[in-house]
C-alpha cells in the first residue's frame, strides 16, 4: 500500500507537534511538512504537492478557509481535511465550499484522524457525525498546559509593564510615566472642564547631603522622602520621581489653592522630622493649577518651575503657588546659571577644606547651624538667615590657599605662619566673588574682626563690622571652645559660658553674645553637640595655634582646640509658609482641603 504524504497546519505549536507525533505512528502515513498559518500552508502545498493537508480553520494572517480555496484552485489533487476546535455548522459549510473533503473536531484520537485522511485520499468524503465527532480527552491536558503558560506570560507582561513605569529606588512612578500621565490627565481635565494641580519638589542642598554622608545615605533620604510624600497623596494622585533629587505630584480634581495646602503639608512632613542618617532635610515646592494658571502641558511645567525657583530664591524650605503677576526673567538666565555653577564649585572647595584635616571635619556645617540660630533669634529676615547659612558654610574656603604645614600644624604658629593664616579671608573673597552676594562676601572677609577693633583684616570695630560677621565670630568661638584638640580637651559648658560673657564688649558684640548665651542656657543648641565625660563636649574646629590670642577659630587660645567630632544635623534654612497658599477663591476638593 503506497504511503500517504501529509502536511499538518495549525497556529498552535504544541497542538501541531502533537498531531505530527500521532500521525507519524502510522507506517503508511508520512508527515512531509508543517505550517503555522494559511500563507505558509499555500506555499508548502505548492512546493511539496502532498496527498492531503490536515488544515486548522481559525489562524492569523490567513485562515484555513481561504488557504483551502487557494490550494484547491491551483492543485485540485491535494485533499484537505478541516481540523478545528469549533463545532460550528457555518464553518463546516464554508470549508466544504472551499474544497475540504472532511471535517474533524480537535481532540480526535489517532484512529479517527487516520480514517478521515484515508477516506479523503481514497476519494470518500467523511462528514457524518460518527467520523467528525472527536474524542477531546487526548488533547485536553495539552490545552490546559497551554492555558497555564498563557496566564504565566500575561503575568510576566504585567510585571514588566509595572517595572517600566516605576522608579527603582523610591517606588514612585518614573520620569517617563510622569510625562505620559500629565498629558493624559490634562486632556481629561480639558474634556470634562475639571481642575488639576501640579507640584514640583526639589530637595534643598541635596548635593551637600551626598558630600557629607555619602551616596548610600543620599539614597536613604530619597526613599524616605517618597514615603513621607505618599502619606499626603490620595489614591488618584500620581507621585513621581522626575530626577536625582526632583519629584512631581499630579493632583487630579484639585484647584491650585488646595494644591498649595497639600504642598505645605508635604513640606512640613519633610522638615519637621530629622532623617535617620542625614538629620534635618528640607525641600522647596512649586505649585501650579489648570486652568487658573496654565492651559497646556509645557505651560504647566514652565510655571511650576517658576514657582519652584521663587521658593528657592526666597530662602528654600518653602512652598509657593504660582501667581500670574510673576514674570519670567529670561534675560537673567545665563547669569543665574553661571552663578549656580560657581556656587557649586566653591561649595566643593569648602568641603575639600574641611576634608583636609580630620579635626576640622564638619566645622563649617556646625557653624552654619549655630549662626542661623543666632540670626533667627535676632529676628533677621528670612533671606538674611539663608545668607548667614551660606556665609558660614563658605567662611573658610580661603584656607584652600594656606599650606598644609601651617593649616595642620599641631602646635603654636610662628609670627610668619600666623600672617599666612590671616590671609585666608582675603583669599576666600577672591574665590567667592561672582558666585555669592555682597552680604556673604562681607561676612567671609570680616569674620575675624573683633568688637574692640583688635581683629583682622581691616581692624573694624563695633557696628562697623557686618552683623553676619559678628554672629559668625561668636559661633566660631563657641565651636572652638566646645571641641577637643590634640593638645587640650574641650572646656566644660560653665567655662564656655563664662568666656562668652567675659569677652562680650571686647571680642564679641555684647548683644549677640547675650543672645547666644540665652540659646545655650535654654537648651536650644543641646541637640547640636554631645556631652562628654565630666561635663565636657566634643566636636571639631578649625586650626588654632596654642598660643595665638583670642578665642575665635584660627586665633584660638590654649583652651579652645578640639578632636573627635560628633556630627550635628545638616544645615538648613528656616521654615516659610508662602502667603500665596491661602490666597485665591478656588473651592477645595474633597481629600485635598486646605
Amino acid at each position: 500500500m503506497p504511503v500517504t504524504r501529509v502536511v499538518v497546519v495549525d497556529d498552535n505549536d504544541g497542538i501541531r507537534k502533537a498531531l505530527v507525533d500521532l500521525l507519524s505512528a502510522h507506517s503508511d502515513l508520512e508527515v512531509v511538512g508543517q505550517a503555522a498559518d494559511g500563507i505558509q500552508a499555500v506555499e508548502i502545498a505548492e512546493q511539496l504537492k502532498p496527498d492531503v493537508i490536515l488544515m486548522d480553520v481559525k489562524m492569523p494572517a490567513m485562515d484555513g478557509i481561504e488557504a483551502t480555496r487557494r490550494i484547491r484552485a491551483s492543485n485540485p489533487a491535494i485533499q484537505v481535511v478541516a481540523h478545528t476546535a469549533y463545532e460550528d455548522a457555518t464553518l463546516v459549510s464554508d470549508m466544504v465550499k472551499a474544497g475540504a473533503k472532511s471535517y474533524l473536531l480537535k481532540g480526535a484520537d489517532s484512529d479517527a484522524i487516520y480514517d478521515a485522511l484515508a477516506s479523503v485520499v481514497g476519494g470518500r468524503a467523511t462528514l457524518d457525525e460518527v467520523a467528525t465527532r472527536p474524542v477531546l480527552d487526548e488533547l485536553e491536558s495539552l490545552y490546559a498546559r497551554e492555558q497555564d503558560r498563557t496566564r504565566e506570560l500575561e503575568a510576566l507582561v504585567r510585571q514588566l509593564q509595572e517595572l517600566a513605569i516605576t522608579d527603582y529606588l523610591t517606588g514612585l512612578y518614573s520620569h517617563r510615566y510622569f510625562h505620559d500621565r500629565l498629558e493624559e490627565e490634562l486632556v481629561r481635565a480639558q474634556r470634562y472642564r475639571r481642575p488639576l494641580s501640579l507640584l514640583v519638589i526639589d530637595i534643598d542642598d541635596f548635593k551637600l547631603v551626598n558630600e557629607r554622608f555619602g551616596f548610600t545615605a543620599g539614597d536613604e533620604v530619597l526613599r524616605e522622602m517618597a514615603v513621607r510624600m505618599r502619606r499626603h497623596c490620595r489614591s488618584i494622585d500620581i507621585p513621581c520621581r522626575t530626577g536625582g533629587e526632583e519629584f512631581a505630584i499630579i493632583l487630579p480634581e484639585t484647584y491650585s489653592t488646595a494644591g498649595g495646602h497639600v504642598a505645605e503639608r508635604i513640606r512640613k512632613a519633610i522638615e519637621s522630622q530629622p532623617f535617620d542618617i542625614a538629620g534635618r532635610v528640607t525641600c522647596s515646592i512649586g505649585v501650579v493649577g489648570y486652568p487658573s494658571d496654565a492651559t497646556g502641558r509645557d505651560d504647566l511645567l514652565t510655571k511650576a518651575g517658576v514657582a519652584l525657583s521663587r521658593a528657592k530664591a526666597i530662602g528654600k524650605d518653602t512652598a509657593l503657588v504660582y501667581r500670574p503677576t510673576w514674570t519670567e526673567e529670561s534675560s537673567d538666565t545665563s547669569d543665574a546659571l553661571r552663578r549656580e555653577f560657581l556656587l557649586r564649585s566653591v561649595f566643593s572647595l569648602a568641603a575639600a577644606v574641611d576634608a583636609r584635616d580630620r579635626y576640622t571635619a564638619q566645622h563649617s556645617q556646625r557653624l552654619a547651624e549655630y549662626s542661623t540660630r543666632i540670626a533667627t533669634a535676632m529676628e533677621m529676615s528670612k533671606s538674611e538667615v539663608e545668607l548667614m547659612r551660606i556665609a558660614a558654610l563658605l567662611h573658610d574656603v580661603g584656607k584652600i590657599g594656606v599650606r598644609d604645614a601651617v593649616l595642620l600644624k599641631p602646635g603654636p604658629l610662628t609670627e610668619e605662619e600666623f600672617i599666612e593664616m590671616k590671609s585666608h579671608p582675603e583669599i576666600g573673597v577672591r574665590i567667592l566673588t561672582g558666585a555669592v552676594d555682597r552680604w556673604v562676601l562681607d561676612v567671609v572677609n570680616h569674620h575675624h574682626e573683633r568688637f574692640d577693633g583688635m581683629g583682622y583684616p581691616a581692624g573694624l570695630a563695633g557696628e562697623e563690622i557686618p552683623v553676619g560677621a559678628r554672629c559668625l565670630l561668636v559661633a566660631d568661638a563657641f565651636d572652638a571652645m566646645t571641641s577637643d584638640r590634640v593638645y587640650r580637651k574641650a572646656l566644660r559648658m560653665e567655662q564656655v559660658l563664662d568666656e562668652l560673657v567675659r569677652h562680650a564688649g571686647t571680642q564679641f558684640d555684647p548683644e549677640i553674645a547675650d543672645v547666644f548665651v540665652r540659646l545655650i542656657t535654654e537648651g536650644e543648641l543641646a541637640s547640636l553637640y554631645r556631652a562628654g565625660e565630666n561635663g565636657e563636649t566634643s566636636g571639631s574646629d578649625e586650626h588654632g595655634g596654642a598660643e595665638s590670642p583670642g578665642l575665635d577659630g584660627d586665633d584660638a587660645s590654649t583652651t579652645s582646640t578640639i578632636s573627635g567630632p560628633a556630627p550635628p544635623p545638616p544645615p538648613v534654612s528656616t521654615s516659610t509658609v508662602a502667603s500665596s497658599l491661602t490666597s485665591g477663591d478656588d473651592p477645595p476638593v474633597e481629600g485635598h482641603e486646605g
